[in-house]
């Protein structure tokens, strides 16, 4: 049904698709920015870590969460 619909409206059909591949790279950056910063945290020194207000352990702890996880 919903095929059907978008093969009748192709301009709708592009729009869907480019607002999915809009989100997907969205995902995809955010995902990095993740990775990058939590392994920046994991090689911070304790004097640095203790600068910024964070413990060693709940560094440690979130600089081993997997990146798809906020």
């Amino acid at each position: 049904m919903t095929t059907t619909a978008l093969r009748n409206r192709p301009a709708l059909r592009y729009t869907t698709l480019s607002t999915a591949f809009a989100r997907t790279r969205s995902t995809f950056r955010l995902w990095s920015e993740r990775a990058r910063q939590r392994t920046h945290l994991s090689e911070l020194s304790p004097a640095m870590l203790e600068d910024i207000g964070v413990s060693a352990p709940a560094a440690r702890a979130e600089a081993n969460r997997p990146f798809w996880l906020g």
